[in-house]
């Protein structure tokens, strides 16, 4: 599940019939949904293989099988004929995401923890769940996603607020072993600075300035009961027709980003970098340079540039670009009450001149 709020970017993208979109996959639920607004082209890229066998393995369900099917695979991320349902589209597959599901695809056994609970972030989802039921914290969260009233809501969340951040879980979050379960890379969480506190606001924006009962992130990851059906616009049942017919718009394949960018003609009115900026940062500063000249060498005017950051300020970007690009903060106010995830400081929409 891709942890940047879709219903977010896609009210900042404005995604129209016109649109070419350029993108990093991550699990691919994001791609999935974008073809909502009908764009001309979405080229979906990932440098990690595993990623793109995901979303290859999601245009096939939904090219080749029913909705129910469907929606349990990457909803529920259990289904009881997986293995049969599998094997009836796996020569459909490309060599190499065959190879990764053949070993993989007991993901998503009824009879085990389910997609969503394994991999990495599956990890740090156990992880945060073993937290809260070793400290009996779970009913009482339950109680903070399903009350409609933000003053109760903040009364509850004082209520587990120490208890959640006390003791030894409180040292782990500080280890960048954990942190990189749930795709933190170290030069973010140097960013963020005291991890404890910056995880004490997210969840507060989560469980008390919104309700959180139908949060198709924190919600699925946290189990909550509310959650009593596909809440994800690519998983909702009105839409699977939809996107069945235009899949063929996607193009998918394993690269850098900048890679695609050197190895393709085509010029995009949208390019959505998730977090990747961030750790580009961490790496090297002849690569940002590189990769934002050739987002602009394949711009169209007035293409925009979607992106989230750990960092306070845009002080980490290449002069030039804040020179040919007009970036501007995302009302954080909005976020608070509209992003569904909020583990970002700051949300950025550029418009390239």
């Amino acid at each position: 599940m891709c942890w940047e709020d879709v219903s977010v970017d896609r009210e900042l993208l404005e995604i129209n019939d016109h649109s070419k979109i350029m993108m990093i996959s991550s699990a691919g639920c994001n791609t999935l949904s974008y073809l909502l607004d009908n764009p001309k082209i979405i080229h979906s890229v990932d440098i990690n293989p595993k990623q793109t066998a995901l979303l290859e393995l999601k245009l096939c369900l939904l090219q080749h099988c029913d909705y129910q099917h469907f929606a349990e695979f990457f909803w529920d991320g259990r289904c009881v004929n997986y293995q049969s349902i599998y094997q009836s589209v796996r020569d459909f597959l490309s060599q190499s995401t065959r190879d990764f599901w053949d070993s993989h695809i007991h993901y998503f056994s009824p009879n085990r923890r389910g997609l969503y609970f394994e991999g990495g972030s599956g990890m740090f989802a156990r992880f945060l769940n073993s937290i809260i039921n070793r400290k009996s914290l779970r009913d009482i969260i339950i109680r903070i996603s399903c009350s409609n009233e933000v003053i109760e809501r903040n009364e509850l969340f004082n209520i587990i607020e120490s208890e959640l951040w006390s003791g030894f879980e409180s040292k782990m979050w500080h280890r960048n072993a954990v942190l990189s379960l749930a795709g933190i890379p170290a030069i973010q969480r140097n960013a963020v600075g005291d991890i404890n506190h910056f995880m004490r606001k997210v969840l507060r924006q989560i469980f008390v300035d919104q309700q959180a009962s139908s949060n198709p992130y924190w919600g699925r990851y946290l189990q909550l009961p509310s959650l009593k059906g596909p809440t994800l616009d690519y998983l909702r049942e009105e839409n699977f027709d939809k996107l069945r017919n235009r899949s063929h718009n996607i193009e998918f394949t394993t690269s850098s980003f900048s890679d695609h960018l050197s190895n393709t003609q085509e010029k995009f009115t949208h390019f959505v970098l998730l977090d990747h900026i961030d750790w580009m940062v961490g790496h090297s500063t002849k690569d940002l340079e590189n990769e934002w000249e050739l987002i602009f060498d394949r711009a169209e005017t007035g293409a925009r540039v979607l992106f989230r950051t750990a960092f306070d300020d845009l002080t980490f970007l290449p002069e030039f670009v804040l020179e040919r690009c007009n970036i501007e903060q995302v009302d954080p106010n909005w976020l608070k009450i509209n992003d569904r995830v909020g583990t970002y400081t700051g949300t950025y929409l550029g418009v390239i001149e």
